[in-house]
């Protein structure tokens, strides 16, 4: 990726996520696709920052892609989102204890771990 991204796709609208993407929100040079489980978590975000609600096939078709999913639903997260990951994307993981190892498993792609204590 040689510019900064525009479209930043979040999958898990919970506290973690939540945060992170209202503070991005903060610059005004993003786009936003959100996805949840919890419909409405991800409409709670979307209406917060003025994002998009989506499934997770739209929210990892973006730019950069932060999984921020409980630990126990990061391997089926990694698993529905890995075929609809586009040539340069990169997939940020912020599920707790759930290993750089593991998330790997997406393929090829460029995974970066985020440990937030």
């Amino acid at each position: 990726m040689s510019e900064w991204p525009t479209r930043i796709g979040l999958i898990g609208c919970g506290a973690m996520g939540g945060a992170m993407v209202r503070g991005l929100a903060r610059t005004g040079t993003h786009a936003f696709v959100v996805a949840d489980a919890v419909p409405a978590a991800a409409q709670s975000v979307a209406a917060d920052i003025g994002a998009t609600v989506g499934d997770v096939t739209d929210a990892a078709a973006c730019d950069v892609v932060i999984l921020a999913v409980k630990p126990k639903d990061a391997a089926a997260a990694l698993a529905g989102i890995a075929p609809a990951l586009v040539d340069g994307s990169v997939l940020i993981s912020v599920a707790v204890s759930y290993t750089h190892l593991r998330a790997h498993e997406t393929d090829s792609y460029l995974v970066c771990r985020l440990l937030l204590e």
